[in-house]
């Protein structure tokens, strides 16, 4: 199976820097026209399913890389971006700031640290794994899939499969819009792209 990981376009939110998880914020007008060129990239692949986080800035990205495919897009609550819980909305600066009984840069790191009202690494993990699980189950060796997600998520699968490492997970630098392509051999996997 052939694993082709995009993050979505340019958000608001990503614009003024903020903790933006499953706050389903819109594209902006770049975030639009980087959909459309990676569409263009991506148009001569032949993609067996196209799988999009449900929030509308990965659904919105996987609508305009479908143009050329005209597949279903099965939209997969299990791949949105981590929840912040009560850090949505605000900066790092703001957090450490305004809220360092919260939040503090040391958090970054911790595996276990669970936002408040939100999820940890380690719970995160465990939705994406899971969920990647069951997409290598329904595919064959020959399937092309397409899955549209967040920053987060992207960085987890190359984390947990490629390097096998938790802590490699802030390792990981994926643009918007960048495209990742993973290769399987049976349990094996290995990068073919990396925001390419």
């Amino acid at each position: 199976m052939r694993l082709v990981l995009v993050r979505h376009g340019e958000t608001t939110a990503n614009v003024g820097k903020l903790f933006c998880g499953h706050t389903d914020v819109s594209l902006t007008e770049k975030g639009l026209n980087q959909a459309e060129d990676v569409a263009v990239r991506l148009k001569d692949y032949t993609f067996t399913k196209i799988i999009s986080s449900d929030l509308r800035r990965a659904y919105k990205t996987a609508s305009a890389i479908n143009v050329y495919h005209k597949l279903p897009i099965y939209k997969e609550m299990a791949l949105r971006e981590m929840n912040f819980g009560s850090c949505e909305g605000y900066t790092y600066k703001e957090l450490t700031q305004l809220k360092p009984h919260i939040f503090t840069g040391n958090h970054i790191g911790d595996w276990h640290f669970q936002f408040p009202n939100g999820e940890s690494l380690e719970l995160m993990s465990g939705r994406i794994m899971t969920t990647l699980e069951a997409i290598r189950k329904e595919s064959s060796t020959d399937d092309v899939v397409l899955v549209v997600a967040h920053a987060g998520v992207i960085r987890m699968i190359l984390a947990l499969e490629v390097a096998c490492i938790q802590d490699s997970y802030w390792r990981f630098d994926i643009d918007n819009c960048g495209v990742v392509e993973l290769k399987y051999f049976d349990d094996f996997c290995m990068i073919k792209k990396l925001n390419g």
